[in-house]
């Protein structure tokens, strides 16, 4: 499967999440995920939103570690 990031075309996997795909294909996005000090779940500190827009062009703000 295919999307856009950055209007750069990168191949994904079923189920990877954005930030996966992101970082797999060298593109950088914030995040503290892998910051155990916080003890909190993906999704919760929005550190790494990013604007998704559908193939509609509707736009949502989702934060991209927890976001297929």
């Amino acid at each position: 499967m295919k999307a856009f990031i950055n209007r750069r075309e990168i191949a994904f996997e079923e189920g990877e999440t954005i930030l996966q795909a992101a970082k797999r294909n060298g593109i950088f996005i914030p995040s503290l995920c892998h910051y155990h000090a916080l003890a909190h779940k993906p999704g919760t500190c929005r550190v790494c939103v990013v604007e998704c827009t559908d193939e509609a062009g509707h736009t949502s703000m989702v934060p991209s570690c927890n976001t297929p």
